[in-house]
């Protein structure tokens, strides 16, 4: 079977199946397939490493197939593929976290995703940019080939929230016998992770001390572990299961446009943005063990040496009322 989709511009995606017919107007249709039209002659070439648009396709199908798989199972009729997509599909609905990328927006740059397996590949593509997309699974850590591409061609890396999920599960009493379940490797929690050749995503971020936290957490935790009181070696593989650098942070403000830009031109100044918590929607955390403690000096000593001038700035304000009383 072969079809034409008219050619479209960039920024365009495009959505497409095949339905077939036969002589007694039977029908059947197949999976929705996708793929985003881009710029292929714009000089700034980006590779987005981004799993999750394969899973949301995924998603997608096994929802609209839901009926049909159910059907088929039950009359034991080999569909493996789509059983096994339709549980993955209900599992991850639970929590919510499928969610569907708009990286058509980006259509006027030369752009292509990959899966974190294909990032190798991918560097004949000669990227100027990465986007590291949510890559919070410890299977979904990236080469190293990466960022020694990144500082030989001084390319740009954006990374999203859970890219440096660093939570590992301690079910016994040394970090070499925990369970990998965040992408620890982007982070690292070895001291040799400070050698050029050893680098991580997060010393590429500027996040200079993480990997030395996460050593000296991990130390601790396997002395705490050494204990023959069964509350201090609790309180060890508590220690050494706590993310520094959490997954998801729960968020609700208001994002304020103050100058005109062309991203968002008649979007109008004032957004609402309400994030709320992916665990079952019920914690209402704010804020998270550690983070603040490991970003990099230059930007704290920015936000110190603001705060002393939002200071000084105060104080000869109300020097300048002296009848005008605040209390703090």
């Amino acid at each position: 079977m072969k079809g034409t989709i008219p050619p479209q511009k960039a920024g365009t995606v495009i959505f497409y199946k095949f339905v077939a017919e036969d002589e007694d107007g039977n029908k059947a249709e197949s999976p929705t397939g996708m793929y985003f039209v881009v710029n292929d002659e714009s000089s700034l070439k980006i590779v987005i490493v981004d799993p999750w648009v394969k899973l949301w396709l995924l998603k997608l199908n096994a929802e609209k197939y839901a009926d049909t798989a159910s059907k088929m199972i039950s009359c034991s009729i080999e569909a493996d593929w789509l059983s096994k997509a339709y549980e993955k599909a209900k599992k991850a609905k639970k929590f919510d976290l499928i969610k569907r990328h708009y990286w058509e927006r980006l259509g006027k740059y030369n752009f292509i995703i990959v899966d974190p397996n294909e990032v190798e590949e991918s560097l004949s593509f000669k990227p100027k940019v990465f986007i590291l997309s949510n890559l919070l699974l410890s299977q979904w850590v990236v080469p190293h080939k990466l960022i020694e591409y990144a500082r030989e061609n001084n390319a740009g890396i954006v990374a999203t929230h859970g890219t440096i999920f660093d939570e590992v599960v301690w079910t016994g009493d040394k970090r070499k016998d925990a369970k990998e379940v965040g992408a620890r490797q982007h982070v690292g929690d070895k001291l040799e992770v400070y050698l050029p050749d050893k680098e991580t995503i997060a010393l590429l971020l500027g996040l200079k001390l993480s990997p030395l936290v996460e050593y000296a957490r991990d130390q601790i935790a396997e002395t705490l572990c050494k204990s023959n009181d069964p509350r201090v070696k609790a309180a060890g593989r508590a220690l050494g299961s706590t993310p520094l650098h959490p997954a998801y942070v729960p968020f609700s403000g208001k994002m304020m446009v103050k100058e005109d830009h062309e991203i968002v031109k008649g979007l109008g100044k004032k957004f609402q943005v309400t994030i709320p918590s992916v665990y079952e929607r019920k914690f209402k955390a704010y804020t998270t063990f550690g983070w603040q403690y490991v970003l990099p000096s230059e930007p704290v000593r920015v936000a110190k040496e603001r705060a002393k001038v939002a200071k000084e700035k105060r104080r000869k304000s109300t020097v300048s009322y002296p009848n005008l009383r605040v209390l703090t």
